[in-house]
């Protein structure tokens, strides 16, 4: 099958639209041509395969030709790290995404930069999720969320009804997953780990201890790891 590039887009009104960032990719960067066969996708679960029109210098128009809809997958897995370096997540934001992770969440930590994580910097990471969902063709964009402490991340704990905290010392993750989950968190700390208090804090809020090397992983790795091993035992990839 050839391979069709796959644009970010929504339909209004019965119509297809790509947003304005995705016209100049297609007319500036990719520099396709008119009636060019792509993927569009909401981002929502509808995705649809059609020809791209170009409309003006800045606007291209889509007509589809099959629409399709994939349902959200029934269990949704989703990490929670310390705030690593800006420039660091930017790294490791797409192996994630591409592993199927369901929500991404980043936590200041006690004595952590406050001001390094900006509105400017959301709106990158959401452009590199975006650009990493087309790239491996997911129909739902997982959402990234900064969290300004561990307090306000454990106060979302009861959306999920299985949660872990990642320490080295512990059994390991595979003897842990049972199937009885929907939804499931792994959290893990910066570079510099965990603190005392944020493990009793994570405890405290029923969190199990488990670990996927019997080796200190530097964070992204873990993250990745822990990713790779539920997406396999979900997905056999």
């Amino acid at each position: 099958m050839a391979h069709l590039f796959r644009f970010i887009g929504n339909k209004v009104d019965g119509r297809w639209h790509l947003d304005p960032d995705e016209c100049h990719h297609f007319l500036k960067v990719l520099r396709l041509q008119d009636q060019e066969t792509i993927e569009v996708c909401n981002g929502e679960g509808l995705w649809a395969i059609g020809v791209a029109t170009i409309e003006s210098k800045t606007r291209v128009g889509f007509e589809p030709r099959e629409e399709f809809y994939e349902e959200r997958a029934k269990k949704k897995y989703s990490i929670a790290m310390g705030a690593i370096k800006p420039g660091d997540f930017d790294d490791v934001l797409p192996s994630l995404i591409e592993l199927g992770v369901d929500g991404i969440h980043l936590f200041r930590q006690s004595g952590g930069d406050k001001a390094r994580v900006t509105e400017k910097t959301l709106g990158r990471w959401e452009k590199i999720a975006k650009t990493a969902i087309k790239q491996c063709k997911r129909s739902y964009l997982p959402q990234v969320i900064y969290h300004d402490s561990i307090d306000q991340l454990v106060k979302g704990f009861p959306a999920f009804d299985k949660c872990m905290v990642l320490e080295a010392s512990a059994p390991p993750l595979v003897e842990g997953l049972d199937d009885n989950w929907n939804r499931c968190l792994a959290v893990l700390g910066s570079e510099r780990g965990l603190n005392q208090a944020e493990r009793e804090l994570l405890k405290s809020h029923q969190c199990i201890e488990v670990s996927i090397a019997p080796y200190v992983l530097r964070a992204r790795t873990a993250a990745i790891s822990f990713a790779s091993i539920i997406a396999h035992s979900q997905h056999g990839i």
